[in-house]
């Protein structure tokens, strides 16, 4: 799972892995998202992956977000097979 900062709190996605991590999930990437300005925290998922969509349900509604399936702005390792990627917005 990767999560990705696309707010203006510093530090966002290093806070929020750390939930994450003590939650059970294994931790991909962290860094930041500046391809796109999100409005809402999103967690995106493969498309017809009914697991990975499942566990972004989930977690979207742990961080008040929403799930939607992956959009191509999402870096490469994010779009990987079974993959979820949260993308935060200022919470």
């Amino acid at each position: 799972m990767s999560i990705l900062n696309n707010s203006t709190v510093q530090g966002l996605a290093a806070d929020v892995s750390k939930q994450v991590t003590d939650a059970g999930y294994e931790l991909g990437e962290v860094g930041n998202f500046a391809d796109e300005i999100l409005t809402e925290t999103t967690v995106f998922f493969p498309a017809g992956d009914a697991v990975a969509e499942a566990q972004a349900r989930t977690l979207a509604d742990k961080f008040s977000g929403v799930a939607k399936e992956n959009i191509q702005a999402l870096p490469e390792k994010a779009m990987a097979e079974g993959a979820v990627t949260i993308v935060l917005v200022n919470q």
